[in-house]
């Protein structure tokens, strides 16, 4: 971070600090709670991202699986939509092109996990 961006998130902190030395005088106004939590959950959004700063390769392998873990996962979904209908419908050969289960997607390397996806996709828009 920068030291101004250091110096509004120290700010930060001491309004905290400040409203939670404080708290009995001003709990019972709705509108004082509200915005003391958000800021606490600023103040922790400020943290993680200076955390990612401080180590980006961190960062992006953190983000790499995120993104891994949710394009199998809706690839997953639309599988089993795509599968259910081919069933009831009697398309066996689609059914059985994007078959596969959770397990099986989620240890598919990158590139694989893609085509897969990908396959997935265009059976549920050619259906």
């Amino acid at each position: 971070m920068t030291d101004n961006q250091t110096n509004r998130f120290e700010m930060g902190q001491a309004t905290l600090a400040v409203l939670d030395a404080n708290a009995d005088v001003w709990r019972g106004v709705p509108d004082l709670v509200a915005h003391r939590g958000r800021l606490a959950e600023l103040l922790a959004e400020i943290r993680d991202a200076a955390r990612r700063q401080a180590d980006p390769t961190e960062a992006a392998t953190e983000v790499k699986a995120e993104l891994r873990t949710e394009v199998w996962t809706r690839t997953y979904k639309l599988a089993g939509a795509v599968r259910s209908w081919a069933l009831t419908r009697g398309h066996l050969d689609v059914a059985a092109r994007v078959a596969g289960g959770r397990t099986e997607l989620s240890k598919l390397r990158d590139l694989v996990l893609a085509e897969r996806s990908e396959l997935v996709v265009a059976a549920a828009r050619a259906h």
